[in-house]
């Protein structure tokens, strides 16, 4: 699940190869729906990866290779 607000620069491509690779990817509250409902602020900042049925990870840390790599 992802923030669809928050990543609208991310291509589509993106998230198609994601899918592709068998990622099931669910967008959070599409910006049309925060429109219509008036909860264009009603997000998060939490941090959730479930890799499979034995691993998650949870909580403040960024995920993304730019933060991995320290860059």
């Amino acid at each position: 699940m992802y923030d669809s607000l928050a990543n609208m620069g991310v291509g589509r491509a993106f998230f198609r190869d994601m899918r592709r690779g068998g990622v099931e990817v669910i967008p959070y509250m599409p910006l049309w729906r925060s429109i219509v409902s008036g909860a264009v602020d009603a997000r998060n900042h939490r941090k959730i990866v479930v890799i499979d049925d034995s691993v998650a990870y949870t909580g403040g840390m960024n995920i993304a290779q730019r933060y991995r790599d320290g860059i």
